[in-house]
This record gives C-alpha cells, sequence and structure tokens, in this order.
C-alpha cells in the first residue's frame, strides 16, 4: 500500500466533476501526511474546538471572517451540529438566546 493505509472517498466508477475533484484534493492533503502516521496518532483536540466553537458562538466569529456575514445562520447551523457532535449541551439560557 503505497498510501499508508489512509482511507479514500468511496469510488463508484462513475466519476463526475465533484469526484475527480475529491480525488485529486484528497491526494494532494495526503501528500502532506507523513506516510508513517497511523491514525491512533490523530487525536480530536475536544477542549480546544469547543472553546474555539463556544467563542464563535458567544463572541462572534474574528474580524477577518467579514465577508462571512451573510452566511451567519448557515455557520450558527455548523456550530451547533459541532456542539452535538462534541456531546457538548448548551444551558437554558444560552438555548434561548
Amino acid at each position: 500500500m503505497g498510501d499508508g493505509g489512509r482511507k479514500h472517498s468511496p469510488n463508484d466508477s462513475y466519476p463526475t466533476p465533484t469526484s475527480v475533484l475529491q480525488e485529486s484534493t484528497e491526494r494532494i492533503l495526503a501528500s502532506h501526511v507523513p506516510i508513517n502516521v497511523s491514525e491512533a496518532d490523530f487525536e480530536l483536540k475536544r477542549n480546544t474546538h469547543t472553546q474555539f466553537i463556544a467563542r464563535a458562538m458567544f463572541q462572534g466569529f474574528p474580524s477577518k471572517y467579514i465577508g462571512q456575514d451573510a452566511s451567519q445562520p448557515w455557520l450558527t447551523f455548523w456550530i451547533l451540529e459541532s456542539f452535538s457532535v462534541l456531546q457538548v449541551g448548551l444551558d437554558p439560557g444560552n438555548k434561548q438566546r
């Protein structure tokens, strides 16, 4: 296996512009990961992620995200989804907010 055992997106042998781009992106990203790295070497930094999404939710994004103002509802959805994935509950006051 020349890819260090990395998992790739499924391939249904029906290439589309999106699947071709996905495969290309995966190859580019894989070239930046050392071959001898295993999945066990990756660790979810739960506290760091939680702090980032909490800060984004309650203080807003940094000013460099100003171009994303129109996407705030979408960003809010993904922040809330991130809380869910990390199994972080919101207190009733913040839920109402």
